[in-house]
């Protein structure tokens, strides 16, 4: 039937909740409770004896009811032993468990008797108030022995029948009767079809209600049609509700202050906390839903996060700290000495209070306070920059005190000993007392002003506050009555139909598209309109729409977003064919997109953050047969978008008439070929940069550069990349280029086919003459069998702290730095790391090639880094007599593990070489003899035999 073992996903296996391995007793076969019995005895819930047998008949006593309760429960908390008979017992710390949780109660003498036999009665006293059933309005279950359940059970009895959970025999309940063993298993099984007892994740529906006790549980995309029971054995441990449906209630008898989420698609009707001495906490995220939140215990300390809708706080001394948005706090009469906090972020809708001495602790905002005639010694308190928009009382010895800001407090009729302190706060008194303010008294039928922030006169014992308003609020919280009070989709529209001014006073959804077709100003007043817009008709489904000079200010708008793809009409605010639009401190997040700026003009200022929506914040275009492309001016406001993934802002096309955003030049600009993109950080989509205009990968950012007017510009890698090469080629109009190509500390590998002359394309740079080149603070690698060369140089090239590394990756590369032509400038920490064998860098002179000037390579003073491999000087054949006019080697700092080699020098020509600084490590005598001739006198120059090499000779 409903029955359904509880699975965990742990190391990617099916399990059981429970740890024991499923067995049968051996006197429970054929037993009318037996899949009862078996599946509890699974559960480890009930033992059998020394033989094995469940004795399923026997009587149970109450301390063996303990103990399974416990089992089941997990208590955390043990009661202070005040029984008489209640020594130290396998059973002991079960009954005091249970004593603590408000179970077992004792026997109103001082003793517990945890050897007499428990009752049908007593049973299910206890497991009511296990499940924190409601006893009081149950209805009459209508047992033929009705008459003889006592009243102290009577309510217990009529619950547990009411919910399928304890049935009679032949029409009798039999309350006196002692309960059996396998009566008390098959209520467990009765209320429980699920428990979950080990930590992991769970999924699959549950057919009647679960348990959970351990630490560490989730429970995902589940329907539960019964109750759930978040049990004391979760102790101060998390447990997470993901897309969880409860039909029934969420008891909360366990859990810490980090520890209850209700997240996803979940759906509580009603969360009861029963939390015994310690603080819990109930996280309401992303669309999840809970209606009504039960505080019943007085011992608890409740946070209680997110979005709510009834928060009753019941038990006496309860503590409650609100920390989101709530619709209806009511403190009932029950609730004495109890204490609710309004965090400085929360909002409240309304607060009811009942109680006797109860407080009311606001940082954030409420919107009204009442405070009934039951209730004596209300305390409401304000913090600075809290807000009450208004207190009726009707209690006895109310206060109102604080920073705070308190509009209005009505004295109602029958009220006695009310105070109010706080500044600027209109006491209108409907008593037959007089009210005591913190300057006087306002007498009965009079109305005043508190203390003011700005001149007035006094009457009635206060004083006359005068209304200063700045877009219909007043800084002690009035609203202007010129200003339309908004609140609702409904109060917007006939706003707008009146062509009033709107003041938003609290936070609502829209489900349908709100219309600004009137030059009107809105004011959000820091609230959120969350839409809800489900509509296909692009023309119907964006949250806001504007067509008209409208000012929208201080607002939050959160969706619409209803496609997982791009939808044309889902914006949160859409702008459509209007001019002189406003929008300031606004919001949107949420949505399909966030701002449309369609054939508008629009301006903004102040904040405008449009993070997180899912295809970008603000689209500036052109409508389809409209004239004008949208214009967007961001001059003096701060547009914030933290999104890597999608644009700030971008215009659906590349020109003028398709849209044009005025003050983007400190964001980050990107040209796809069809739109253009402005972020307010770096993207991931961008492998480099040239000033804030970003590009898809090197090779295009450095075209942008030499493409430009004046052929000057820095290059900026952004991150490790791969390519197939850079090139400056003369033949493609590269000459007079001043070229800077920051590595930013990454590494450009070359992957092929790599770039060259025709028929030579080998190297991962080919630079040609008539440029300047630095290339600076990065790595140049190779990953490729076509690349021979990392640098084929005939520019007037600097390598600033670069590293030029043939080692790394599979390739061909023989010459890591080949210089034809033109003067070379290496410094900084640059390192030129060849191939065992192969060559470092070479100066070429190659006059026969057109290249007569020559070539100068100079390591300078600044040089720190490292160049291993070969060293060649030489020339063509046809310049080498003139070789050392043309080709000059200078070195002047750095360290060196290297061979140089000269050739095609012409007789009697000594080569142009200076070495005046560095350190050499070179292969041979011979090679150092050959090394030491080009030192200059007095030079700072250590040049040593590598110890390899001294064994070899």
């Amino acid at each position: 039937m409903k029955k359904k073992l509880a699975s965990s996903l742990l190391a990617g296996t099916l399990v059981l909740a429970q740890a024991a391995p499923a067995f049968a007793a051996g006197d429970t076969a054929g037993h009318w409770a037996q899949d009862a019995l078996d599946t509890w005895q699974n559960y480890g819930v009930i033992k059998g004896n020394e033989d094995g047998n469940l004795m399923p008949d026997s009587g149970i006593t109450r301390g063996e009811m303990a103990v399974m309760l416990d089992r089941v429960m997990a208590y955390q908390l043990k009661a202070q032993n005040t029984f008489s008979d209640l020594d130290q017992n396998w059973y002991t710390d079960a009954i005091l468990g249970a004593n603590a949780a408000g179970i077992i109660m004792g026997m109103g003498d001082g003793t517990v008797q945890p050897g007499a036999s428990i009752t049908r009665q007593e049973t299910a006293v206890m497991f009511a108030r296990v499940l924190n059933l409601d006893t009081q309005s149950a209805p009459d279950a209508g047992f033929q022995d009705q008459d003889a359940i006592p009243d102290w059970a009577v309510g217990a009895v009529n619950a547990m029948a009411a919910a399928g959970y304890m049935q009679g025999g032949n029409g009798l309940f039999r309350p006196a009767d002692t309960i059996t063993r396998a009566e008390v298993v098959t209520i467990l099984d009765n209320i429980f079809s699920a428990n979950y007892n080990t930590s992991g994740e769970y999924t699959g529906d549950v057919d009647g209600s679960a348990v959970i006790s351990a630490d560490a549980v989730t429970l995902k995309d589940m329907h539960i049609t019964g109750d759930l029971i978040i049990a004391e054995g979760v102790g101060e441990g998390h447990v997470e509700l993901d897309n969880v449906t409860v039909d029934g209630r969420l008891l909360v008898r366990g859990g810490g202050a980090n520890s209850i989420v209700i997240k996803g698609g979940s759906k509580i009707t009603q969360v009861i906390v029963s939390r015994q001495e310690g603080k819990v906490r109930v996280a309401v995220e992303d669309s999840a839903q809970v209606s009504v939140v039960v505080v019943d215990q007085g011992t608890d300390s409740v946070k209680l996060e997110g979005e709510l809708g009834t928060v009753s706080v019941e038990g006496a001394g309860a503590a409650v700290e609100i920390a989101g948005q709530v619709d209806t706090v009511s403190v009932t009469e029950t609730a004495v000495d109890s204490t609710v906090i309004v965090n400085k972020d929360a909002a409240v809708n309304n607060v009811t209070t009942a109680a006797e001495n109860a407080t009311l602790t606001v940082a954030g905002t409420v919107e009204a306070v009442t405070v009934t005639e039951a209730a004596e010694g209300t305390s409401i308190k304000t913090e600075s920059g809290a807000k009450i928009d208004s207190v009726t009382t009707s209690g006895s010895n109310t206060t109102v005190e604080g920073e705070g800001t308190v509009s209005k407090v009505e004295a109602a009729e029958g009220s006695t000993g009310t105070t109010v302190t706080t500044d600027g706060t209109k006491v209108e008194n409907n008593s037959s007392e007089s009210v005591t303010t913190g300057s006087g008294t306002v007498e009965a039928g009079d109305s005043a002003t508190t203390k003011p922030s700005t001149g007035g006169s006094t009457s009635g014992g206060g004083v006359v506050h005068t209304h200063s308003y700045v877009d219909g609020v007043c800084s002690c919280g009035a609203y202007d009555s010129a200003w339309a009070q908004v609140n609702s989709v409904e109060s917007w529209n006939e706003a707008v139909a009146a062509g009033k001014n709107i003041v938003l006073t609290a936070d609502f959804t829209a489900e349908t598209q709100l219309a600004l077709s009137a030059a009107l100003t809105v004011n959000g007043n820091g609230k959120t309109i969350l839409s809800a817009n489900n509509a296909e008709d692009a023309t119907a489904s964006a949250g806001i729409l504007v067509t008209a000079a409208a000012t929208i200010k201080n607002l939050t708008v959160s969706g619409p977003n209803n496609t997982t793809s791009w939808d044309e009409g889902e914006y949160g605010i859409k702008v459509y064919n209007a001019t002189g639009v406003k929008l300031e401190n606004v919001t949107v997040t949420a949505a399909n997109a966030g701002i449309q700026v369609n054939s508008s003009e629009v301006t903004l200022s102040g904040t405008i953050t449009v993070s997180d929506n899912e295809w970008g914040g603000i689209e500036v275009c052109k409508g389809s047969g409209l004239d004008n492309g949208g214009t967007l001016n961001i001059n003096g406001a701060t547009v914030v978008c933290s999104d890597t993934d999608v644009p700030a802002i971008w215009i659906d096309g590349t020109t003028e008439a398709d849209g044009v955003v005025i003050g983007a030049d400190s964001l980050y600009t990107y040209n796809t070929g069809t739109q253009i993109y402005y972020f307010t950080v770096i993207p991931q989509l961008a492998q480099a940069r040239v000033g804030n205009e970003l590009f898809a990968t090197l090779v295009s950012a450095v075209d942008a550069v030499t493409t430009s007017e004046d052929k000057t510009g820095t290059v900026t890698l952004l991150k490790d990349c791969e390519g197939a090469g850079i090139g400056l080629f003369n033949k493609d109009g590269d000459v007079g280029v001043s070229l800077t190509i920051d590595f930013g500390g990454h590494t450009y590998t070359c992957v092929g086919p790599a770039v060259g002359s025709s028929g030579t394309e080998s190297q991962a740079f080919h630079l040609e003459r008539g440029n300047t080149v630095t290339l600076k603070d990065g790595t140049v690698l190779a990953d490729s069998a076509d690349v021979k060369m990392l640098v084929q140089n005939y520019c007037n090239l600097t390598l600033d702290s670069v590293t030029l590394d043939a080692t790394q990756g599979t390739n061909s590369v023989s010459y890591n730095l080949s210089n034809n032509f033109g003067s070379i400038t290496i410094t900084g920490n640059t390192n030129i790391i060849a191939k065992d064998g192969q060559c470092a860098f070479d100066l070429y002179y190659w006059p026969s090639n057109g290249y007569g000037d020559g070539v100068s390579v100079t390591v300078d003073e600044n040089m720190t880094g490292k160049i291993v491999g070969k060293i060649e000087y030489g020339s063509d054949t046809t310049g080498s007599s003139t070789v050392a006019e043309k080709a000059h080697l200078t070195i002047a700092a750095g360290a060196f593990e290297i061979e140089l080699s000269t050739y095609n020098i012409g007789e009697g020509v000594t080569p142009s070489i200076s070495i005046t600084g560095g350190s050499f490590q070179v292969p041979s005598e011979s090679a150092k003899t050959a090394l030491e001739q080009y030192v200059s006198e007095n030079a700072q120059v250590t040049i040593t035999v590598s110890s390899a090499s001294d064994a070899a000779v």
